[in-house]
C-alpha cells in the first residue's frame, strides 16, 4: 500500500473489506478519573472473505457499520458499554469528508481536530480532540499480522481532550488525553495467530509506547510482535522480540463469560533500561459484542508505573486483549441472523460493577 495520506486515509475506504476508527482516553472531572473507548467499524459484506457465497444482499445492506462505546467510572467502580449497528449503501456514504455516524454515535474531523458524540447507559459523551503530535505509521504497509492481507495502520498517540459527560445527574466538564488508531485492509486471519494483546501507553513525561503482542493458539508470543516508542517530539523507535518483552503477572476470570484474561503486565526494553508495570484501573472491563462483532474481548483503562533510562515514570494506558475466548474465523448466514436477533433481544447497553 501507499504511504499514509491525511485527510484522505481518515475517510471510508470502501474498496477494503474492513476498517475501523478507534479512540480511547483518560478524562478527568477535577480529580475524578474516567476512561472511554469509542470504536467504529465498517465491513463490506460483498468483499468480505467467505461472504460472497451467501445471499446477504437480500437481508443486509452491503456496507455494515458497528460501534463499541465504553465508559469506565473509576471512582464508582462502574464499567458501562454499548453496541450500535447500522447499514448504508455505497451512495449513502460520505466520501469527501471524515464524518461517520453509527446510530447515536458519531465521529468527525480532520487530521488535527476530531469530535466525538456518543451515548452509553444514559451518559452522553461530547468531546473535542486535538492532536499534539504528528501521526505515527505502523508496520511496513504490506501484510499486517494477524490478517496476512494488505493493510494501512497509523495512530495519533497523544490528543488533548476537552468536553463533557452529560447524564441524569447533570453535566461534568472533562479534560484529558486520548489515542486514535486507524486501520483498514483485508482481514484473512492466519491459522498461526490465536489472538493479540495491544497496549496504548501514554507516559506523563510526554512519551508514548505502543505494544502489539501477537500470540499463537498456544499463547506463545510470535516474532511479528512489536514495540514502538514515541518521544516527546514525535520521533519513533521500534523494537522486535527478543529486544523487548511483555509478560502477564496475574489473571482475572470473568464471572459473566468464564474467560480468563491477563490482569497485570510487566513490559521491559533492556537497551533503554525500561521496565513498566501496568495494572487495570478496574478488573471488569470486558465487552461481549456477539450481537454485533462476534467477539468477546477485554479493553480497559489502566495505570502505569516504572522506570526508563534510569528515571522514574508514571502514566496511563488502554489495553486490549483479544482471542482469550476464541476468534471467529468464518461467518455463516445463520450466525449473522442469530447475532442480529441477540442485539434486539438483549438490548444495546450493559453496566458492570
Amino acid at each position: 500500500m501507499s504511504q499514509v495520506d491525511i485527510p484522505r486515509d481518515l475517510l471510508p475506504q470502501i474498496d477494503h473489506e474492513v476498517e475501523w476508527w478507534y479512540y480511547s482516553g483518560h478524562l478527568f472531572d477535577g480529580e475524578r478519573p474516567f476512561g472511554f473507548q469509542v470504536a467504529l467499524f465498517r465491513v463490506n459484506l460483498r468483499r468480505f472473505e467467505g461472504m460472497g457465497r451467501l445471499p446477504v444482499r437480500w437481508l443486509f445492506a452491503e456496507q455494515q457499520y458497528f460501534a463499541h462505546v465504553a465508559l469506565t467510572d473509576v471512582a464508582s467502580r462502574q464499567f458501562a458499554y454499548g453496541l450500535r449497528r447500522s447499514s448504508a449503501t455505497e451512495r449513502e456514504l460520505a466520501r469527501d469528508r471524515y464524518q461517520i455516524q453509527v446510530a447515536d454515535c458519531s465521529v468527525a474531523g480532520n487530521g488535527k481536530s476530531h469530535s466525538i458524540v456518543c451515548s452509553v447507559n444514559g451518559s452522553r459523551l461530547n468531546l473535542t480532540l486535538k492532536s499534539l503530535k504528528p501521526f505515527v505509521s505502523h508496520q511496513s504497509m504490506d501484510a499486517l499480522p494477524p490478517t496476512g492481507g494488505p493493510s494501512k495502520h497509523f495512530s495519533y498517540t497523544r490528543m488533548q481532550v476537552q468536553g463533557s459527560i452529560q447524564s441524569s445527574h447533570g453535566q461534568k466538564r472533562v479534560t484529558g488525553t486520548a489515542w486514535m488508531d486507524r486501520e483498514f485492509g483485508r482481514p484473512v486471519f492466519q491459522q498461526k495467530f490465536g489472538g493479540w494483546d495491544w497496549f496504548a501507553i501514554q507516559m506523563d513525561d510526554g512519551r508514548e509506547i505502543m505494544v502489539e503482542l501477537f500470540r499463537s493458539p498456544q499463547r506463545k508470543m510470535l516474532e511479528e510482535s512489536s514495540l514502538t516508542l514515541v518521544d516527546a517530539k514525535g520521533n519513533t523507535r521500534s523494537y522486535s522480540p527478543p529486544d523487548f518483552s511483555a509478560v502477564s503477572t496475574a489473571t482475572w476470570a470473568s464471572p459473566s463469560t468464564g474467560i480468563e484474561y491477563p490482569a497485570s503486565w510487566s513490559v521491559r526494553v533492556p537497551s533503554l533500561n525500561l521496565e513498566l508495570q501496568i495494572e487495570p484501573s478496574l478488573p471488569h472491563q470486558e465487552l461481549d459484542t456477539r450481537g454485533v462483532s462476534r467477539l468477546i474481548y477485554w479493553e480497559g483503562a489502566s495505570r502505569v508505573q516504572g522506570q526508563i533510562e534510569n528515571g522514574e515514570v508514571s502514566g496511563q494506558a488502554y489495553v486490549e486483549l483479544v482471542g482469550y475466548g476464541g476468534i471467529p474465523r468464518s461467518c455463516s448466514l445463520f450466525s449473522m441472523l442469530r447475532d442480529a436477533w441477540r442485539v434486539r433481544r438483549l438490548g444495546f447497553d450493559r453496566v458492570v460493577q
